[in-house]
């Protein structure tokens, strides 16, 4: 009996240290036709596609006057907060930067529009028109990174191979 209760109890530590070890995430790729669905459905479609989750962008080279807008380098984990509260880490910047989401409609299509401080009034907004089906990779709902405006970075990450998956696995 002795043997089999410090088994249970062995086996009980191991799993609390293993599920502690790294995140777990739901996490869904934005495929085209997630895609399609959040920039052609309706406006309160596109918010449901969003509001709530955080979000991995991969932008590539952007022009000058999208950069002077962001406070984020090409690559990204922002968080939607609901109520249009935006939360920005990216692999460059040293703090999590606090920004505004908000979903426009753009003749036929929806636009997901980030706005910060730099930006002066001028949002940056993603669209099929612009590219922005193809910026956005994977998301998983809610802030499983913790994110807090203003807070120093979990770590900085590149860009080869980038995944919320492999910055999960990253966290202790």
């Amino acid at each position: 009996m002795r043997l089999l209760t410090s088994l249970v109890v062995c086996i009980a530590s191991l799993w609390v240290a293993t599920s502690a070890s790294a995140l777990e995430l739901v996490v869904r790729d934005i495929d085209k036709g997630l895609a399609n669905a959040l920039f052609y459905g309706s406006k309160a479609e596109a918010e449901g596609y969003v509001s709530g989750y955080t979000v991995l962008l991969k932008m590539g080279q952007q022009p000058p006057y999208l950069r002077r807008r962001l406070e984020f380098s090409s690559n990204a984990v922002l968080y939607f907060a609901k109520g249009g509260t935006l939360l920005a880490w990216s692999g460059q910047s040293a703090q999590v930067q606090a920004g505004t989401w908000r979903i426009m409609r753009g003749g036929n299509f929806n636009e997901v529009c980030v706005e910060f401080a730099k930006g002066r009034g001028q949002p940056a907004c993603a669209s099929p028109l612009s590219g922005g089906m193809n910026w956005m990779k994977q998301s998983t709902p809610g802030n499983p990174f913790g994110l807090k405006a203003g807070a120093a970075v979990p770590f900085k990450f590149g860009t080869a191979g980038l995944s919320l998956e492999k910055i999960a696995a990253k966290f202790p």
